[in-house]
């Protein structure tokens, strides 16, 4: 009898090179199809069926190939790539833990195995063990620093635990051994964009875009990249695009508000803050951005309610309570402000820049033996406006002391605002008593009460200061007109921005001719005095003056002056203490202690407030200072 062809041995080894060769090249239906005859001659071959298991989960039939590489193992039960393998498809299945155990029994069997310390990588992360992602990663690099795979997730979650720089590092080296991933670009944005490096972000994320024009996560990214830029007018367009993807989305609504914010278009802010409210009205910062928007329109009871609901959506947000507390200060609402007022701090800012000492806290109550230690905070300013109150406070005690910055300490020292002036230093050294936050003071005062204290002046300079600075002033002849125009710029941010204004805007006082002007300027914005068209105008001991930072013989100039004119800043507070005749020029929204509207205020009998009446527009301001300049006597 003759045989059959079919009947002779089945060249299995050389079946198995084709079908891995169809394999590599893509053409999967081509290797399926060998693999599957082999199996179908040899029942459960284990490369056959871990091959074709890795096919169907190429292919999306999930529940096949966890049946071929169960075969697979079962026949081969060392076959540690089968394993790893089976691994990724109880991953894909969910089954997270699972997936864990067969990576590592994989790699029991063969520790080697680059791809499945990767695969172990991707199956700790779905567990939220990251830290054990990020290690199992590290090995397969460590193994194969070329592995597309564990560059470009290690690369992702560095990027979530904020390791941008060597995340975007890893995803570079990813990008360069797969160019044009999407995934990798826009992740490699993000990085870069994490950086502080928008214009690179921009780049890459255009480059993700091209390929997946609608992705609204790509198209929000690239708004925020362009708005840190200032290009508020693209920033507004991608957010918009991708809000017609993902209408529901509330964080790019809020975005949308603050470029439209940023850019002025304040109607627009309010409308997109609102429809991030209506998606999500857990969102503290959006209802504090609409009240901040809602302060600069002049609605302030509009601007309360939304601080309120940020409260409400974060009661332990500092924030929240301090944009609370400064509205209800404008409103004059102090009563229910100063609680409010206590989360300052709780911030972080506050935390680096207050110096407790190592005193007990005052708890407000009353007694003739208590040694009450105010300490000074926040601007110099502030230090300045509140310590008038000192004397009140000691009312309730046995004696006040105050602890004031460095620059400070003379000045409220001749001005004898406490019993015992301590600087920074001489205040950490003391240990009896207890202590409060100086504005934290006013808490245990009525309205009432400190309307009553800042009729007088209360900053005093010693004679001979003053006698010397009076005289070298009145040397010039005429009135002199003291002026300040710039405050610090790293503290001028949110409520702050555009207190200031640049010194050429003050030439129409010029106009009138019978007076001369003294800079009051310094640090940031003096050296606007070298390139001024009206330097002329200026006393002749200008220079003298500039060379003077002394706060004690500034005050005796500031005493010395006819008028003073200034923007919100410490010289205001200084001049207000010293009852000097004193023009403070405000922004349109300005810091609480000034209210929303008025011409006076009841912290500074001798000062007069001008109020701009529009955004941004000082030139109205100065018209209406010249003509009450021109008829002043």
């Amino acid at each position: 009898m003759v045989a059959s062809a079919c009947d002779g041995p089945f060249p299995v080894e050389g079946e198995l090179e084709r079908a891995l060769s169809l394999e590599q090249l893509g053409q999967l239906e081509a290797a399926e199809a060998v693999y599957r005859e082999l199996i179908d001659r040899h029942g459960s071959h284990p490369i056959a069926c871990h091959r074709l298991g890795v096919i169907c989960g190429k292919t999306g039939r999930i529940e096949e190939a966890f049946r071929l590489l169960t075969r697979a193992i079962a026949v081969q039960p060392d076959n540690a790539d089968a394993l790893s393998t089976l691994g990724v498809i109880h991953w894909m299945e969910g089954r997270i833990d699972a997936a864990i155990a067969t990576q590592q029994q994989a790699l029991l069997l063969r520790q080697g195995l680059t791809q499945a310390h990767s695969r172990l990588g991707v199956a700790f992360a779905g567990a939220g063990r990251r830290q054990e992602a990020i290690e199992s990663f590290r090995e397969a690099l460590r193994q194969d620093p070329a592995h597309l795979e564990a560059l470009g997730n290690l690369g992702s979650l560095l990027l979530g635990e904020g390791e941008w720089h060597e995340a975007s590092d890893l995803l570079s080296r990813a990008l360069a051994l797969s160019p044009g991933n999407r995934h990798l670009m826009a992740n490699l944005a993000q990085a870069l964009h994490a950086q502080g490096q928008p214009e690179e972000a921009i780049n890459w994320y255009q480059e993700a875009l091209a390929q997946a024009p609608d992705d609204s996560h790509l198209l929000a990214n690239l708004g925020v990249a362009y708005q840190e830029t200032g290009d508020f007018d693209r920033a507004v367009l991608h957010y918009q695009q991708s809000l017609v993807i993902r209408s529901n989305d509330a964080p790019t609504w809020f975005n949308l508000g603050t470029a439209f914010q940023e850019r002025g278009d304040l109607e627009d802010a309010i409308r997109a803050f609102n429809v991030s409210l209506e998606h999500d009205s857990s969102m503290a910062k959006t209802s504090m951005n609409l009240g901040h928007v809602l302060f600069e329109t002049g609605d302030l009871t509009a601007a309360i309610k939304s601080f309120a609901g940020a409260v409400e959506a974060e009661p332990t947000n500092p924030d929240a309570h301090i944009n609370l507390a400064h509205a209800l200060f404008k409103a004059g609402d102090y009563s229910r402000a100063w609680d409010h007022f206590e989360w300052r701090f709780k911030t972080s800012e506050a935390q680096d820049q207050l110096h407790l000492p190592r005193l007990p806290r005052w708890d407000g109550s009353s007694g003739s033996t208590i040694d009450l230690m105010l300490l000074g905070e926040q601007g110099l300013g502030d230090v300045i406006q509140f310590m008038r109150f000192c004397h009140l406070i000691g009312r309730e005690v046995g004696s006040v002391s105050l602890c004031v910055p460095q620059p400070l300490v003379e000045l409220a020292r001749h001005s004898a605002v406490a019993e015992r002036v301590y600087s920074p230093v001489e205040g950490e050294q003391v240990r009896i008593g207890q202590w409060m936050p100086l504005m934290s003071a006013l808490r245990f005062l009525d309205l009432s009460a400190f309307q009553r204290a800042s009729a007088a002046p209360y900053i005093h300079v010693p004679a001979t200061t003053s006698r010397h600075w009076w005289e070298r002033l009145r040397a010039e002849g005429q009135p002199i007109v003291g002026i300040h125009w710039q405050g610090n710029p790293l503290t001028e941010r949110g409520g702050l921005k555009g207190r200031s204004m640049p010194l050429k805007l003050f030439s129409p006082l010029c106009d009138r001719a019978d007076l001369r002007l003294i800079s009051l300027q310094k640090g940031f914005g003096a050296e606007q005095l070298d390139t001024c068209g009206f330097r002329e105008r200026f006393v002749s001991c200008q220079e003298e003056i500039n060379a003077t930072w002394d706060f004690v013989a500034t005050a005796a100039m500031v005493k010395a002056c006819d008028l003073v004119i200034t923007t919100d800043s410490a010289l205001a507070h200084l001049a207000g203490g010293l009852g000097t005749p004193t023009w403070l020029l405000l922004h349109h929204s300005p810091d609480w202690r000034w209210g929303m509207d008025g011409e006076t205020s009841h912290w500074y009998s001798s000062m007069r407030l001008f109020r701009q009446r529009m955004k941004g527009d000082w030139a109205d301001v100065m018209e209406r200072v010249k003509s009450e300049l021109m008829a002043w006597v």
